[in-house]
């Protein structure tokens, strides 16, 4: 009887020790924060900077820390409360359904892997992985859209900004891109005048299920 009393009580303690472990498991994960932390270089407190070219964010830094090189940029919207990493792989599919710390959940914003964020004159950006990118719905509005028309996209070497045009429902890729075509079948144009723009920025993301493509000029 002792030792079958000692074993209920060994195995009492193991599984309190388990359940202890699993608590301090899942309250460290909610410890650590839903989205990567932006960090400015030193000397840059501007969160969008309005005359400069120069880079803010210190793109290295947040590579070490996170232990991620898949951070490649991040975007911001015009006097919008909202600014994201941009990461980048080798396909289109990791970041649909992973996050910044590799877990299998809602994914993150990134640029199509076939293309550079600084060198490539069409610059597409993919949304419909994570819910924050449903701020782009808001472009559905031209009410919104008079008050954020400008986007930003920040790199290691510059800030590129970019003017919002337009608006399609159909996913648009840096291969099918076709300027005219999408300004005849675009759903919203709030800006036609592109004539002689050869850089543009597609931002791809859902709405009820449905692809759309909000098309941006560069304006800088």
């Amino acid at each position: 009887m002792k030792y079958i009393k000692k074993y209920h009580t060994m195995i009492h303690i193991l599984l309190i020790i388990c359940a202890l472990l699993i608590v301090g498991i899942k309250v460290d994960d909610l410890r650590k924060p839903k989205s990567v932390e932006i960090e400015r270089k030193a000397g840059t407190e501007e969160k969008v900077p309005t005359i400069s070219d120069e880079p803010t964010i210190d793109f290295e830094k947040l590579r070490k820390k996170y232990n991620n090189k898949n951070i490649k940029g991040a975007v911001r919207i015009s006097n919008e409360d909202f600014e994201q990493i941009i990461f980048q792989t080798d396909n289109n599919s990791y970041y649909l359904n992973h996050n910044y710390r590799g877990k299998k959940t809602n994914g993150e914003i990134f640029i199509d892997y076939r293309l550079d964020i600084d060198k490539s004159n069409i610059k597409v950006i993919y949304g419909e992985g994570t819910s924050i990118a449903e701020i782009f719905n808001n472009y559905y509005n031209k009410n919104y859209y008079e008050q954020h028309k400008i986007i930003e996209v920040e790199s290691d070497k510059s800030v590129y900004r970019y003017e919002v045009v337009l608006l399609i429902e159909k996913k648009i890729t840096h291969n099918d891109f076709d300027i005219n075509n999408i300004l005849k079948n675009s759903l919203y144009v709030y800006n036609e005048d592109i004539d002689n723009i050869n850089d543009y920025l597609v931002i791809v993301n859902k709405k009820n299920n449905k692809y759309y493509s909000i098309i941006c000029k560069k304006v800088n």
